[in-house]
C-alpha cells in the first residue's frame, strides 16, 4: 500500500513537471537531478572539489582561480597599472611569482587585454566586477563577515530555468519540418542540468530546473522541488544554510521560510532590481563563456567574491578585510 501511494505522488509530481506530457520521462529526469545533486554534493564536502569531471579541451586559464579573480579585481580598480605593476601586485599580495608572459595572457582570458571586453562575458566571468551595484551581494557580504570565513557554501543561491531538451550534440538532427529534433538526454555530465546540479552540489548555486513545452512554471512545482529535490540534500549536509531567493512571482516566502525551518536552513529574500542588475542571471551564462573550458573555475565563478575572500584572509586578514569593507561601504 505504501508502495503504491509513493508512486502514486510521484506520477502525480511528474505529471505536473511536464504540463501532461511524457510521465516516464519526467520521472527519469526527477531520478537523474537527485543522484546528480547527491554525488556531487558528496564530492564537495568529502573532497572539497569537483574535478571528477574532465576539463574541456583547449587552453587554461595562465593562473589558478584565486589569482586570476585578485587580478580582475586589481584591473578593475586600477586600470591604468602596467603589466609590471599587475605582476609586482601578485607578487606583494598573493606571494605570486610569474612572469610578464603569464599575466598579458591572463588578462587576455579575462577579456582585458588588446581588445574591448565583453560586459555579458566579464559579468559571468566575476559577478564582483558588478559588486557595487548588484545590491544582494552586500548583504551576503555582511551575513559572510558575521558568521566567518568557513562558511563559504552556506549561501545557496536559487534561480530557475526550462529545460531544452534539444541537444543533438555534434549531428545536429532535425526532424522533418525543420525544426531541432527534440533528443531527451539524462546524462548527468551533459551541459545543462548537469552542471547546474553540480553548481548547487557545490553550495554556491541551486537550479531549479523544470522541464515544460512552456517557459513558465508553478508555486506547486517550485514548492516539490524544494521539498523533494533541494531540501533533502541540505538536510542531509546537516542544515543550517542560507537559501537565497529572488522575489519571482510563485515565491510564496511564508511558506518556503516555513519549509527551510523544519531542517534548520533560513531564507534571504533579494531586494528589488532591474534584470540587468541581478547577478544570478549572469550564471546563466558561465558554460558559454571561454573559461568553460576550466570546470573548477566556471563552477566557482557565481560566487567568485566570496572565493576571493577565502583565499587571502588566510594569507593577509587586514588586506581581505580592508576589501570587504571597500565592496560592502562602496
Amino acid at each position: 500500500m505504501g508502495r503504491s501511494s509513493t508512486w502514486s505522488a510521484r506520477s502525480t509530481s511528474c505529471r505536473m513537471m511536464v504540463n501532461g506530457q511524457n510521465v516516464l520521462e519526467a520521472a527519469n529526469f526527477v531520478k537523474c537531478c537527485q543522484m546528480t545533486v547527491t554525488k556531487y554534493w558528496t564530492m564537495w564536502l568529502t573532497t572539497g572539489k569537483l574535478s571528477k569531471e574532465k576539463d574541456k579541451p583547449g587552453p587554461k586559464p595562465a593562473l589558478g582561480v584565486g589569482a586570476l579573480l585578485y587580478l580582475f579585481y586589481l584591473v578593475s580598480g586600477n586600470r591604468v597599472y602596467t603589466i609590471a605593476q599587475y605582476r609586482e601586485r601578485l607578487r606583494e599580495d598573493l606571494g605570486h611569482v610569474v612572469s610578464d608572459w603569464v599575466v598579458m595572457r591572463a588578462l587576455q582570458k579575462l577579456g582585458l587585454h588588446r581588445k574591448k571586453p565583453s560586459v555579458k562575458k566579464v559579468e559571468a566571468l566575476a559577478p564582483h566586477s558588478q559588486l557595487l551595484r548588484q545590491r544582494y551581494f552586500d548583504v551576503v557580504f555582511a551575513f559572510r563577515l558575521l558568521i566567518g570565513p568557513s562558511s563559504i557554501h552556506r549561501y545557496i543561491h536559487i534561480d530557475e530555468t526550462y529545460v531544452n531538451f534539444d541537444n543533438t550534440r555534434a549531428r545536429k538532427a532535425r526532424a522533418p519540418n525543420g525544426t531541432a529534433a527534440t533528443v531527451v538526454d539524462f546524462d548527468s555530465r551533459g551541459p545543462k542540468y548537469g552542471q547546474m546540479a553540480a553548481l548547487c552540489t557545490a553550495g554556491f548555486f541551486a537550479q531549479f530546473v523544470y522541464p515544460c513545452v512552456e517557459r513558465s512554471t508553478t508555486r506547486d512545482l517550485f514548492e516539490w522541488w524544494l521539498c523533494f529535490i533541494l531540501m533533502p540534500v541540505l538536510a542531509q549536509a546537516g542544515g543550517g544554510f542560507i537559501v537565497v531567493l529572488d522575489r519571482a512571482a510563485y515565491h510564496d516566502m511564508a511558506r518556503i521560510e516555513n519549509f527551510l525551518s523544519l531542517i534548520g536552513c533560513g531564507v534571504l529574500v533579494l531586494a528589488p532590481y532591474q534584470s540587468q542588475d541581478n547577478g544570478i542571471e549572469y550564471i546563466h551564462h558561465i558554460q558559454h563563456h571561454i573559461l568553460r573550458r576550466d570546470v573548477d573555475f566556471s563552477r566557482a565563478a557565481p560566487m567568485t567574491a566570496m572565493h576571493l575572500a577565502g583565499e587571502l584572509i588566510n594569507e593577509n586578514p587586514q588586506h581581505c578585510a580592508n576589501i570587504m569593507r571597500h565592496v560592502i561601504l562602496g
